[in-house]
């Protein structure tokens, strides 16, 4: 799991995503980033980023607030 801060036009929002294909579906649900291979690269590596890096791209920046391994979660 990852927690990304995420900020556009200066307005900052923090998403929780669970896995990397679950980034990329939220991204392709924003509208605002036409998607291509390029930017497919870019959301490889904005999930590889170590806690309190960023990357900024086309007015969007990305920032990694925290990284949890997903394990057996015990359900009642």
């Amino acid at each position: 799991m990852r927690r990304v801060n995420i900020k556009y036009n200066d307005t900052i929002q923090t998403k929780s995503f669970l896995n990397e294909k679950e980034f990329l579906k939220w991204i392709k649900g924003s509208g605002s980033i036409e998607l291509n291979q390029a930017y497919k690269k870019v959301i490889k590596f904005v999930w590889d980023l170590n806690v309190g890096e960023k990357i900024e791209f086309f007015g969007w920046r990305f920032s990694i607030q925290s990284k949890a391994r997903v394990g057996n979660h015990l359900v009642l």
